[in-house]
This record gives C-alpha cells, sequence and structure tokens, in this order.
C-alpha cells in the first residue's frame, strides 16, 4: 500500500437540484444578473452532447434576491455558457445578463440573453463597478459560504 497523502475533494456550494431550480426560478422572474467568469474548461461529453462548462460567480441585481449570489459555479448549459464564452473571447469578464425561461420538450432551462437598455440600465445602477457589490453579497441557495469578493482571476487567458 502507497503512502500517498490523501485529501478529500472540497464540496461544491449546494446542491446541484437546489440551484437549477433557484437559476429556473430567477429566469422565470427575468432577473437581472452579472456574471463574473473566473475559467473556461475543456468540453465534457454528456448523454446529451457535448458541452462547455464554465465557471463563474453570478449576482443577482434585481427583484426578491438581489444582492445575493452563486461563487464559483460549473455552468454547463448552453444558454449560459455560450455567452460567457463570447464574452471571454472578446476580453470581458464581466458580463451583464437578463436570464429567460426555455423549454426543450418538457425540460426547463436558463439562458442569459442580452438586457435591453432599460435592464441595462438598473444593472449598471445596482453594480456601479462592482466592488462593493460582491463584497456585501449573501449566498443565493442556504448553506453556501460566501467570501469577500468572491472567486477571482487574474490571468487573461483560459486555463485549458
Amino acid at each position: 500500500m502507497s503512502e500517498l497523502a490523501l485529501t478529500r475533494a472540497v464540496a461544491g456550494g449546494g446542491d446541484f437540484g437546489e440551484i437549477k431550480e433557484a437559476l429556473i426560478g430567477l429566469a422565470k422572474k427575468e432577473a437581472k444578473v452579472v456574471f463574473r467568469t473566473v475559467a473556461l474548461h475543456e468540453d465534457m461529453e454528456l448523454p446529451n452532447g457535448t458541452v462547455q462548462p464554465v465557471t463563474a460567480d453570478m449576482i443577482v441585481c434585481s427583484g426578491p434576491n438581489k444582492g445575493k449570489v452563486l461563487l464559483d459555479y460549473r455552468h454547463i448549459g448552453r444558454g449560459v455558457t455560450a455567452p460567457l464564452r463570447r464574452a471571454w473571447a472578446a476580453g470581458d469578464k464581466e458580463v451583464a445578463a437578463r436570464l429567460e425561461l426555455k423549454k426543450t420538450g418538457a425540460t426547463e432551462w436558463v439562458a442569459a440573453q442580452s438586457p435591453n437598455d432599460d435592464d441595462f440600465e438598473l444593472i449598471e445602477g445596482f453594480y456601479g463597478n462592482g466592488s462593493k457589490v460582491w463584497a456585501s453579497a449573501t449566498p443565493l441557495i442556504a448553506g453556501d459560504s460566501v467570501a469577500a469578493g468572491g472567486a477571482t482571476s487574474d490571468s487573461d487567458e483560459p486555463p485549458f
């Protein structure tokens, strides 16, 4: 038997079911949010096709969950990952969006849509330069820990 120093994987924030339910609830209300992209990941094969995961922080800028965050969450849905990847490619890590509920058959999913002018003004009014809102954020999912300022990355290149 080898003498490897093992450590347990650190549990992620919240469980997938709770997070999906929370995101769908936000999308039903067309919540305005800001995503802060942390990392892009290599493609993954899932039963329903290839996905391109993106880890991002998200802060809610409107509605009853205003000021709540989901930190360091690995998104796999194309409705969120595609806009974040396009923004990253353009050099933008912070992305304002309006969440929208979509349906394919019986499956509900969330899309990050480009906000209209009024939505963008609302997001800018709440978000400012971002430093204060991240520092005073509370978790979207009960039991998640929120580190002041959230996870950040200084790299300009995706970690492939």
